[in-house]
């Protein structure tokens, strides 16, 4: 039973051990081997299940006892069950130079995100470490633990010593490089990646080259490490893996075209989602938004992942399709969503539906956007205020902007609520409101109108009458909020997106022209007003 468990013949081993159990079901050997062999197999509730038989049953011989209980601490720790494990790892008597035991007690600390009684287990377990081996074990666990408590120089110091034990271990030197990219050190990272690609120039060690590299913006350096790697006989997987690494660092070196025939290469061998979002960026932007929508449409077809329909709904946008862009929010709206990722959506597609003339099914949008209690409030407030607006709801249009100035939209939100006021016909509460601006204000701004004596903006003393310029506050502008100006990597004129993890964010608010051809500051101007999307792709 032993010899066969030795040979790592652990099915035939169990079933041995099985039979001995059938003639004596209490005896601790037997017990101890099954648990052992079902450990090896990952069946660790069984295995645990005859740990814990076979733990009283050897109290009377501590070796033996001492090794099933390590054992039966290891299947706890397969289980998830750390507190459990450390509960029974605590309960031997300690012994500084019992190795096993203390590398263990640092591995279950460790785990239970306890750095510094993993350090000075470790520590102890390095003093009683008999063999080369062993000491290289404690050493690299001393560094990943000094990494995890934010100490880099004892992570480095651990690694030094473990280069001087087995200077050739190529692993040591990687375990370096890693460590020295945790900590944004890209420089030492790159020279160590350099001298580890030396020694062993493996897909693995290259891309984390090349990734320090790239992290110092010397792109065609990290590309003309991963190059070697790509050739005729490379393997199928390899070459996607490298075709997309090489692909995007085209793309962070300002080079889409070349990326866009990097990611392509990729996307011809696996067309997977990942390798089509990627492509589909890279053809934006090179300016190819028709080719990027219809990768991103074939992405979102294998994938519904919401990321992949809120950037075709922005590529849609800006291709004047607002129809379907409506229809891929909708698609990204679908699934279960955080509570402020879905107010974000909620508030793009409210934006859209107003672009397209529904300002019904826009204010739908936003309420909804503003009851699920997350994301930017005064954004929200501000594209409601407009909306109701635009529905002649006046005293709705007040309340949206007074839960903007809440919100801590800034002046632009006081503005427009001034001329909601004056709209509502509320023209007292409308000059509180411009008094507030005036004594505010370093220098007031002049409108182009003529102030009266005290420096205050005219206020009517009725609703306006039909053909007659509304009131307006000064320095009409832009909104704030993430839903405008807080667009992640999205340049003005252009709507682009430009990184993993980030969202596309449809146009905000901002300066329209009126009917009447005047610009932002004509008649029917206020701030927060969506800018048009029907403008021709450069607008966006």
């Amino acid at each position: 039973m032993n010899l066969l468990y030795t040979l790592k013949r652990y099915t035939e081993a169990q079933e041995q051990a099985r039979q001995m159990l059938a003639a004596a079901p209490d005896d601790p050997a037997a017990l101890f081997t099954l648990g052992l062999c079902q450990l090896r197999l990952g069946e660790n509730q069984a295995a645990l299940d005859s740990l814990q038989k076979a733990l009283p049953l050897t109290s009377n011989d501590a070796k033996q006892h001492r090794f099933v209980l390590l054992s039966t601490v290891e299947a706890l720790s397969r289980l998830n069950r750390f507190r459990e494990a450390r509960t029974l790892l605590d309960s031997l008597p300690p012994k500084d130079g019992d190795y096993e035991l203390l590398f263990t007690r640092g591995v279950l600390c460790s785990t239970m995100g306890d750095t510094a009684c993993a350090t000075a287990a470790y520590t102890k377990a390095l003093a009683a470490a008999a063999t080369d081996k062993d000491r290289l074990a404690a050493l690299r666990a001393l560094a990943v633990t000094a990494a995890k408590a934010g100490d880099p120089a004892a992570a480095r110091q651990a690694l030094t010593q473990a280069l001087a034990i087995a200077p050739n271990e190529t692993s040591l030197l990687r375990q370096q490089a890693v460590l020295a990219t945790s900590a944004k050190d890209y420089a030492e990272a790159a020279r160590l990646g350099r001298e580890l690609v030396a020694r062993e120039p493996s897909l693995d060690n290259r891309e984390l080259l090349a990734n320090a590299l790239g992290s110092l913006k010397q792109y065609d350096a990290a590309i003309e490490v991963l190059r070697p790697a790509l050739t005729e006989k490379t393997d199928q997987d390899v070459a996607y893996r490298l075709s997309m690494h090489i692909g995007l660092l085209l793309l962070d070196a300002g080079k889409p075209e070349a990326a866009a025939e990097a990611l392509g290469k990729a996307v011809a061998l696996h067309r997977e989602p990942l390798a089509l979002l990627r492509l589909s960026r890279a053809l934006e932007r090179a300016g190819r938004t028709a080719e990027a929508a219809a990768t991103l449409q074939e992405a979102g077809a294998r994938d519904a992942n919401p990321e992949t329909f809120l950037e075709l709904a922005t590529l849609l946008a800006k291709l004047d399709n607002g129809a379907e862009a409506l229809n891929a929010l909708d698609k990204a709206l679908a699934g279960p969503l955080p509570p402020d990722r879905r107010a974000r959506i909620l508030g793009m597609k409210g934006l859209l539906q107003s672009e397209q003339g529904d300002a019904s099914g826009a204010r739908r949008s936003l309420e909804e956007a503003l009851a699920a209690g997350a994301g930017e409030k005064s954004a929200l407030f501000l594209s409601l205020g407009q909306v109701c607006l635009d529905q002649k709801d006046y005293p709705a249009a007040v309340a949206a902007f007074k839960g903007a100035v809440a919100a801590g939209a800034g002046r632009e939100a006081k503005r427009a609520l001034a001329d909601a006021l004056v709209k509502a016909a509320q023209p007292e509460q409308a000059l509180t409101v411009y008094e507030e601006l005036a004594q505010t204000a370093a220098t007031p701004r002049r409108s182009g109108r003529r102030q009266g004596k005290s420096g205050q903006y005219p206020v009517p003393a009725g609703p306006a009458r039909p053909g007659r310029r509304p009131l307006r506050g000064p320095g009409q502008g832009r909104a704030t909020g993430p839903l405008v100006q807080g667009r992640p990597k999205l340049c003005r004129r252009q709507r682009r997106y430009a990184g993993p993890g980030q969202s596309p964010v449809l146009p905000g608010h901002g300066q329209r022209s009126d009917r009447q051809g005047r610009g932002p500051s004509g008649p029917g101007h206020y701030p927060g007003r969506p800018a048009r999307l029907r403008q021709g792709p450069g607008r966006l």
